[in-house]
């Protein structure tokens, strides 16, 4: 299996900026980490609930310097239902 590729998108020093950027893509809180940088988060695709129906996600790193650090994997490809 092929490791996800990850692409930095932007860095945010504000929550409210971040949110803005989340609602924008539409997406919804997946997972929560704790990693040695800090918190990850990674958010899903909300319209597709399934990773098979869109494989679009972002990962947000919450960093002890109080940046937060957003990444995007894939791009919004939503499949029709049938």
């Amino acid at each position: 299996m092929s490791r996800k590729v990850w692409s930095f998108v932007n860095k945010y020093l504000q929550k409210d900026d971040l949110d803005v950027y989340l609602n924008h893509n539409k997406v919804s809180k997946f997972r929560t980490e704790n990693v040695k940088d800090g918190i990850k988060v990674t958010y899903r695709c909300s319209s597709c609930r399934k990773y098979s129906e869109c494989s679009f996600q972002v990962r947000v790193l919450f960093n002890s310097q109080n940046e937060i650090i957003v990444s995007t994997s894939d791009t919004h490809n939503h499949k029709k239902k049938r």
